[in-house]
């Protein structure tokens, strides 16, 4: 019994601690409560923002109360949407293109590189040349028959499987005999047969003078093979430097119109050896000529090269219009995937400042090393420093590799500028190079070439091309940001404070509230723990 009553004396004694300690926590919450609601009704009394101190009046009904706790929050809600919609339509179109002058003068913008390309890309004479040399190492073929081997080498050109299952032998045969076995060999073999710039051009005019075309004139390697190029700013490779033993350079300045019209433009005579052709990309006899901005590599895929072919026996007019595009220093602040463009200083390329045109040929070179870990010499490549060659160029044991996979080097899956992929478009972008760091430059020159040919009469073998700017005035396009950072504050401050009169100082005393009301908070929770 004893036992028994001390037990339910121990028990009423935790029940009445345990009583007291509810008791005490209630307390301690309903007087933080009260001390909560005498702030808020102190800053509602106090403060500079409109509508609140209607919630803080004792002589109010509660209907009334009701009432402007209603219009305050219906007017809070508006605001926050409406705030909403400023800042997504900010976000859509952050930047905008103007038209900033319409007298932008020709003498300020380079002319364009050009690139004369014959369709022939073995010479007949050169290819006879090399198949004689060929036979003398071999007794089981005959000079023809060398001839049809070294025809096939056209297939680096365009990757066609043009006799497939000799490929492998032929090129076997190059390799003990011509002695191009080193990492160099495919292009000093093609640089050989190809036919070379004083073969090509007749005459060269710039600015209504005459000058020797080897002076205007290097022979450069462009998407399409070998060309001769003119205003080509890009130093030239150390590869092609030793296939060709070129001891030119790049000129160091471009050149630049000294107005409009044909006279102040590139006029060329070229030859049309008919006898000469060999093996051509193009089912026809004559040219192509593509113009492109001075500092880009002329890869047709990118967009920034346009061609034009001419044929032979012709006299063709090439008249450009020009555009330039400058950005605002103002568009560095937003982020490059708002703005969509892409400043020199921002990214470099293995080739050097940021180019799009070059951003997107360094994909696909990524992507041709990758597949069949070669690249062919129509692309430029990388050197290391030491002058040993980083990529191998491709052989005719890669055409089938190169055959399999030139649909997908051919075109460049579209960035989506949201990041929203479609299913629809999946196999596009497998068939397809997605280059998703490439964007375009924010600051670009744009030519807009059009021709117009004629026949010449009793001259099949000569065509007269003359390239030139139809204008002495050109367009200045400006991209800007739409609302620079004070005019975005400025339409935020003018929204809060329309609907709900709110200034800086009324920011100023919410934050004030928030953190002495944290503050309070947290002294009362240590205190009752």
């Amino acid at each position: 019994m004893i036992i028994s009553s001390r037990m339910s004396l121990h028990k009423l004694a935790q029940s009445i601690i345990k009583v007291k300690y509810i008791t005490i926590k209630m307390v301690g919450q309903n007087m933080i409560h009260k001390d909560l609601g005498k702030t808020v009704r102190f800053f509602c009394d106090n403060t500079s923002i409109p509508g609140f101190s209607w919630l803080a009046m004792k002589k109010l009904s509660c209907l009334e109360r009701m009432f402007w706790i209603i219009i305050n929050t219906t007017i809070l809600i508006t605001t926050i949407v409406l705030l909403h919609y400023l800042w997504e339509d900010f976000m859509e179109t952050p930047t905008i293109v103007t038209l900033d002058s319409r007298n932008l003068p020709v003498h300020r913008i380079k002319f364009p590189a050009v690139a004369i390309c014959s369709v022939n890309k073995i010479s007949r004479k050169r290819a006879t040349e090399f198949a004689t040399y060929l036979n003398q190492f071999t007794t089981k073929k005959r000079v023809s028959e060398v001839l049809s081997d070294i025809e096939l080498l056209g297939n680096l050109y365009d990757f066609n499987l043009k006799n497939a299952e000799r490929l492998a032998l032929v090129q076997d045969f190059f390799d003990d005999f011509d002695n191009y076995t080193s990492i160099d060999g495919p292009m000093r073999r093609m640089v050989q047969l190809a036919p070379k710039c004083d073969e090509i051009l007749k005459e060269c005019r710039w600015d209504g003078s005459i000058y020797d075309c080897e002076d205007l004139f290097n022979f450069r390697i462009t998407y399409d093979g070998f060309c001769c190029v003119f205003n080509y700013m890009r130093k030239v490779s150390k590869r092609l430097r030793r296939a060709t033993q070129m001891n030119k350079t790049a000129p160091k300045e471009p050149m630049r119109p000294n107005g409009a019209g044909v006279q102040r433009g590139l006029r060329l005579t070229l030859n049309n050896n008919v006898n000469d052709y060999f093996f051509s990309t193009f089912p026809a006899i004559g040219f192509t000529v593509q113009i492109f901005y001075p500092n880009d590599f002329p890869d047709k895929m990118s967009g920034s090269l346009s061609e034009a072919f001419i044929n032979a026996g012709t006299e063709a007019l090439i008249s450009m219009e020009f555009s330039m595009t400058k950005t605002s220093e103002a568009v560095k602040i937003l982020p490059i995937e708002l703005r969509r463009c892409k400043f020199q200083s921002e990214r470099k390329t293995i080739f050097g400042p940021y180019r799009y045109s070059d951003c997107l040929v360094e994909c696909k070179i990524r992507s041709m090393q990758s597949l069949c870990n070669c690249v062919p010499f129509t692309v430029p490549v990388l050197e290391e420093d030491d002058g040993t060659d980083r990529l191998p160029l491709c052989t005719l044991i890669d055409i089938p590799c190169l055959h399999k996979y030139k649909a997908k080097w051919s075109r460049y899956y579209p960035n989506d500028p949201n990041g929203v992929e479609s299913d629809i478009l999946r196999q596009e972008k497998h068939d397809s190079i997605n280059c998703p760091e490439c964007l375009p430059d924010c600051n670009s020159i744009a030519y807009q070439p059009s021709v117009i040919s004629t026949s010449l009469h009793n001259e099949s073998n000569t065509t007269h091309v003359n390239i030139f700017f139809n204008s002495a005035f050109g367009n200045a396009y400006k991209i800007d940001v739409t609302q620079t950072w004070f005019e975005v504050i400025s339409n935020f401050g003018g929204f809060l404070s329309l609907l709900m009169g709110v200034s800086v100082i009324s920011l100023i005393e919410v934050f004030i509230l928030l953190f002495r009301l944290g503050k309070y908070c947290s002294n009362k929770i240590t205190s009752t723990s």
